[in-house]
């Protein structure tokens, strides 16, 4: 399982880079992240980071969610400039 989710993980990652909606500025980390014990928890799809408007957050979070294969998505993405 943990295999599939780092597939699904480097699938998204690509997908964010090369749309033309997301500016190269953004910082967006996307990890794979494991619930619960070793054997019986779930893996799940993390999206942190910063998008430069609210707009490019819902594309990242779009293009996050149509790659998923059904593993449930958490954002933790923010808009605006670091500190401000």
């Amino acid at each position: 399982m943990a295999n599939r989710a780092e597939k699904i993980k480097t699938k998204i990652q690509d997908a964010i880079k090369a749309a033309p909606d997301v500016k190269a500025g953004n910082y967006i980390s996307v990890s794979a992240k494991h619930d619960g014990p070793p054997v019986f928890g779930k893996y799940h799809i993390e999206l942190s980071g910063r998008a430069g408007s609210d707009k490019e957050k819902v594309k990242i979070e779009e293009i996050a969610k149509s790659l998923a294969e059904g593993m449930e998505i958490v954002s933790y993405v923010r808009t605006g400039r670091a500190g401000g």
